[in-house]
């Protein structure tokens, strides 16, 4: 309501100015003096009505309405010039104003970008490669996992043994590994595993999301290139093969391909002061209507904002990096998960049905966090793991 008002208020002003440009402000005054005539005529009229002849008073009378016919035309001639005058000049602002958009959006591009090397976290995305050759000591999704059969399979508590939801082969990524400063190992098997059950909840206990009796992480210092396909089945592991029960979140298999870059997100503390700073030393002065800024999303153009969440939003399968949630950070309002600093593996749904027979769907199109605590992620500890998943 109030914006609306402003906006009122400001095209009045605009008007008043174009009226009050010289050659409108000399029609004006031609036109008030033409019916002050015609005013003065009307009234001497009436006052010599008896004084007069009748072919005078006729005159005057129309001299007076021939006036009135004048004032009309200028009037009308003034406010065509004006309405016309305001047209334009709207026309113009707007174009300039989109103009402006378009350049804020490039900008906007290119602040997010020095955000990410300034002030983001180094990141290992993950894509699924339907045509990549998998083997079973392959970084991948869903199937058979390679295990050493020299230690216990992790099981729940009732001996049932759990499923393959994705595995990382770190010698494949050890340069990548070796860019996160010692956060991963750079060698060895990283292993992610859950045992979904017709709860949906995935393995996971809403109750206590430490609860590592439905999920477990495991790392492999080294990897035994002897081990085959044939020892694992003999292990009687099982695999995701189908989404036919709303319980499994994954089913089959793919291999992966990763990329390493930095990024920084909206939802960083120093995200919002970092970028208004950034837009400021290229001219861009950034303020709400009161101002006083407290949401980006409050004092940007619908479209620049748009443009800003897009290029600071990781709804990709991660290594490390900033979380994305489609609700809510458990961590935020429960002082039992503040430890776990430091996400580990971020999943998110693959519902794409053209693109292979792997598919990945976490209740309505949701994501899945395993997050640790930084010291015991340097140390290679994962015996200690939060895993929280939330969707639409």
């Amino acid at each position: 309501m109030i914006r609306k008002t402003r906006n009122i208020l400001h095209r009045r002003e605009e008007i008043e100015k174009i009226y009050n440009t010289p050659a409108n402000l000399r029609l004006k005054h031609i036109a008030i003096g033409v019916i002050c005539v015609a005013i003065i005529l009307m009234g001497i009229a009436a006052i010599l009505i008896d004084d007069i002849s009748d072919t005078m008073l006729l005159v005057m009378r129309g001299c007076a309405g021939l006036c009135a016919i004048l004032f009309v035309i200028i009037v009308g001639i003034l406010t065509y010039r004006v309405n016309n005058t305001y047209i334009k000049s709207s026309t113009q602002s707007n174009l300039i104003k989109n103009a402006k958009i378009m350049d804020k959006l490039e900008l906007t591009r290119k602040i997010a970008e020095e955000l990410n090397e300034e002030i983001g976290l180094t990141t290992i995305f993950i894509y699924p490669n339907k045509d990549k050759e998998i083997t079973l000591t392959s970084s991948k999704f869903g199937g058979l996992p390679y295990w050493d059969d020299s230690l216990p399979y992790p099981t729940d508590n009732k001996g049932n043994k759990l499923k393959l939801l994705a595995q990382f082969n770190l010698g494949e990524i050890a340069e990548a590994c070796h860019s996160c400063g010692g956060l991963l190992p750079e060698s060895g098997m990283l292993q992610f595993f859950i045992l979904p059950e017709e709860d949906c909840f995935y393995g996971s206990d809403l109750d206590d999301y430490t609860n590592n009796n439905l999920f477990r992480v495991i790392y492999h210092p080294s990897i035994n290139p002897e081990i085959t396909v044939e020892d694992i089945r003999d292990l009687n592991i099982p695999e995701a093969l189908s989404l036919e029960n709303d319980y499994e979140p994954i089913s089959g298999e793919i291999g992966l391909d990763f990329n390493i870059k930095k990024k920084a997100i909206l939802g960083q503390s120093d995200f919002k002061d970092k970028f208004i700073e950034k837009a400021g030393t290229y001219g861009w002065q950034i303020d709400d209507e009161n101002g006083t800024i407290t949401d980006l999303d409050d004092c940007l153009e619908e479209d620049v904002y748009s443009e800003l969440f897009d290029c600071s939003y990781i709804d990709e399968n991660c290594l490390l990096g900033y979380p994305v949630f489609t609700q809510y950070d458990p961590r935020t309002d429960d002082e039992q998960y503040a430890g776990y600093d430091t996400q580990l593996f971020q999943m998110t749904t693959s519902d794409d049905e053209d693109e292979s027979d792997f598919k990945a769907m976490w209740g309505d199109m949701g994501i899945a966090h395993f997050f640790i605590n930084r010291d015991k992620l340097i140390k290679k500890d994962f015996s200690d793991i939060m895993y929280y998943w939330d969707c639409y």
